[in-house]
């Protein structure tokens, strides 16, 4: 079950009696859980509260309003470790008066549970996980739209890039593009080029890239602006070795005809991460990527113990990688 169903529920006014929120978007869970108690009387625990405090709550009645949201925060009610709590919550389920929502925001989901699976039943259990880059890009454009502003695919494409796909962090951006914009009805890239630094996990990537298409010239260029920006060598090779590994792990996950979405779960990566690594590793062979890892850690080695300067080792491997 997706995050639609929820928005269905929200539009019509016919909600459930129970929502399961969690996943790795969160953004997304804080979203769907706030618009669920909008308007409502709230009543918020937050951690390992007794269920018979919880159920107390859901069992009064609202106030000032239509209904009463009940939020449960981490209450690790779904996972092992508070089975007669678990199982009180799990009862009380089928229970919950028609005047209450009550909605649970985890971040640790064990399906198995008797709990989960009454709040499956009976209301909504939702991961929420990152939109693929098309349905981001729609979003992107969407929360421009709500901002009196227009923006192109390929701009809001672009300010993906910037924020390392981060809802999050690009809803801060849009807020600021359309500020900066001022009375001009578009946020265009010159915008974007003016006002949002990329993060360093986006530089590396694009400076793997660089090098993976043998671009010495600008793989060279990524790295010098990354230093004038005051990046620490060493930490940009530790990003390279991240780089370096999902490339190695990504290739050997299609050699094995595991599914992308499978791939990003696996390596915690969001899914344009995956398709972008693959088009990366196909540019490299395994022994070129195993080979790279050991140089990384080499280097790191000699920088650490003093016997290579951090920068020039770093320049070193990227021209030899340069492919």
């Amino acid at each position: 079950m997706d995050v639609k169903t929820v928005q269905k529920d929200i539009d019509s006014r016919q909600l459930k009696r129970a929502y399961l929120l969690y996943g790795d978007e969160r953004y997304l869970v804080s979203h769907y859980a706030d618009a669920l108690g909008e308007n409502f009387d709230r009543d918020v625990f937050e951690g390992a509260i007794p269920a018979a405090q919880i159920i107390l709550a859901a069992n009064a009645f609202p106030f000032l309003a239509e209904k009463r949201a009940v939020y449960v925060r981490d209450s690790k009610l779904f996972s092992t470790g508070r089975k007669t709590d678990t199982d009180a919550m799990a009862d009380f389920v089928p229970q919950i008066p028609d005047e209450t929502v009550l909605i649970f925001v985890e971040s640790d989901v064990d399906k198995r549970t008797r709990l989960y699976k009454k709040v499956a039943e009976l209301g909504r259990a939702v991961e929420c996980t990152p939109l693929n880059p098309p349905d981001l890009t729609r979003w992107v454009v969407k929360k421009c739209r709500d901002k009196n502003k227009s923006i192109s695919p390929s701009a809001a494409e672009q300010l993906m890039r910037s924020a390392a796909h981060s809802m999050t962090a690009l809803v801060a951006e849009i807020d600021k593009l359309a500020a900066f914009a001022g009375a001009r009805p578009s946020i265009t890239p010159e915008d974007i080029n003016a006002l949002c630094t990329p993060t360093l996990q986006t530089r590396v990537f694009d400076l793997l890239a660089a090098m993976g298409k043998g671009n010495t010239g600008q793989a060279l260029t990524l790295y010098s602006n990354m230093l004038h920006m005051k990046e620490q060598p060493l930490m940009i090779l530790a990003m390279l070795i991240r780089q370096f590994r999902i490339l190695l792990l990504c290739k050997e996950a299609q050699a094995k005809k595991y599914a992308k979405p499978d791939m990003a779960k696996a390596f915690g990566l969001r899914p344009f991460m995956v398709d972008e690594a693959l088009a990366q590793a196909r540019r490299y062979t395994t022994e070129k990527l195993l080979a790279a890892l050991e140089d990384c850690a080499d280097t790191d080695v000699r920088v650490k113990t003093g016997k290579l300067d951090a920068e020039m080792g770093v320049e070193v491997l990227i021209i030899k990688y340069t492919i």
